[in-house]
């Protein structure tokens, strides 16, 4: 079966057997706000020094506290874009404009446009969709964690849409790309991640973090098989990935490892398996210190602009836009394109003044 088909179906199975899985918090403008600017800082801070090993990337540029020099900006130390943040605002616009997801829409804008950087999912999904094929068997079959950094801007069709409604819209979304089980359970467990700790409706201590993100995860990805590409679980764990993280994140908390003591463990790089156990590890770690959640997922992580993006989003759902140093906010230039300069902020005040209106919603 089609991973999406399948995620869908099991959507279904939840809404039959335990329907308040799928609640969703109210996001308030605030947080969305922080959320959506988190996701374009920790890109920014982290692409100009990624898939490096942490060790060698402190010997190249010692620790790295704000934008490095950016050759697409004549060396300026200025915030700049990866593919996976121009996919998130083109999302975000898409939405805007649409007043819902289309993602035979979507799917075309994320084939034509120029994209930065290109991953190999993404590269091979536009081969597929040229090639004639629709966008529900476009999206390859890989478990890469692009699809999830750029799903948080689904969060701008509340207060529309919730509970499986939502759900169903999020695994569409994320499967334009990377349909595959884990990859489109993530992206629906880690809006409501966002959700949650941007609601606060709990207080949080570092397990709930995993134990949030996996209650949804668990029901949705099936039975998946994921094996470490690096690290020391290497030939240690064959499994789902809900199994990897209840693995590894209570042990590393328990032990309160370090970053890099963390990352050597898992990896850190831009699989799921990788990505997602650091991910929630940092917040866990760091939920009233947002400064060094962010900075440590800048310099001690492997991927570190997909993974610094996913934590600066969760710690602005905590902490608001307090969470991000001023610097990192003027520095951001907010570009998608070439030559749009602040376009990312103008769509984030653009969907907290007026939100996503909906074909049914009528102006103000």
């Amino acid at each position: 079966m089609n991973a999406l088909d399948d995620v869908l179906s099991r959507i279904d199975d939840i809404v039959e057997q335990i329907p308040q899985l799928l609640e969703i918090a109210p996001v308030p403008e605030n947080r969305l706000r922080a959320i959506l600017w988190g996701l374009a800082i920790g890109d920014a801070l982290g692409n100009t020094s990624e898939s490096r090993v942490p060790r060698n990337r402190f010997r190249e540029f010692g620790k790295i506290t704000g934008y490095l020099p950016n050759r697409h900006a004549n060396g300026q130390r200025v915030g700049l874009p990866s593919d996976d943040t121009q996919m998130a605002f083109w999302l975000l616009e898409h939405l805007l404009g649409e007043g819902r997801l289309d993602p035979n829409l979507l799917s075309q804008v994320f084939a034509t446009r120029t994209v930065y950087g290109m991953g190999q999912s993404v590269r091979k999904f536009r081969f597929n969709l040229a090639s004639g094929l629709r966008w529900e068997v476009a999206g390859v079959p890989s478990a890469g964690n692009g699809a999830i950094m750029r799903i948080a801007p689904m969060l701008a069709l509340q207060p529309h849409m919730a509970g499986a409604d939502l759900a169903r819209e999020i695994a569409k979304c994320a499967a334009i790309t990377h349909n595959e089980h884990g990859a489109i359970a993530s992206a629906v467990a880690w809006v409501h991640l966002l959700a949650a700790l941007a609601s606060g409706r709990q207080q949080f201590e570092p397990h709930n973090i995993l134990q949030t993100f996996v209650r949804l995860q668990v029901g949705l990805e099936g039975p998946t098989r994921y094996r470490p590409r690096g690290g020391k679980m290497l030939g240690q764990f064959d499994g789902t990935l809900t199994e990897f993280l209840n693995l590894t994140v209570p042990e590393g908390i328990k032990k309160g490892m370090t970053t890099l003591d963390f990352g050597d463990l898992t990896y850190s790089g831009a699989f799921l398996l990788e990505t997602l156990p650091v991910t929630i590890f940092l917040i866990g770690q760091n939920l009233e210190d947002p400064d060094r959640a962010i900075l440590d997922a800048v310099n001690h992580t492997r991927d570190n602009d997909t993974i610094a993006s996913l934590v600066a989003s969760a710690m602005g759902a905590l902490h608001g836009i307090s969470a991000f140093r001023d610097e990192w906010k003027t520095g951001l230039l907010g570009r998608t394109s070439a030559d749009d300069d602040g376009h990312v902020q103008a769509l984030i005040e653009q969907v907290c003044r007026e939100g996503v209106r909906t074909p049914y919603t009528a102006p103000p």
